[in-house]
């Protein structure tokens, strides 16, 4: 999934499937205000998908280098 069809799939709210692992990490002073600029979307979705896009788009640009 791209960062695009990321941000459509936002505005059709579509919960991603989650598990019951959680992770915690510390966010640059900044993030969570820009999270909570995007007021009708649900924090833990949207960080939940940019971690699954990021990821996939790490690894196409890893298997890109190989």
């Amino acid at each position: 999934m791209s960062f695009k069809s990321l941000l459509d799939s936002w505005t059709n709210q579509e919960a991603p499937a989650t598990t019951d692992i959680d992770y915690s990490v510390r966010l640059s002073v900044d993030d969570p205000a820009r999270i909570r600029a995007l007021a009708d979307l649900d924090a833990e979705h949207i960080i939940t998908n940019l971690v699954s896009t990021s990821l996939n788009e790490l690894e196409a640009a890893i298997d890109q280098e190989t």
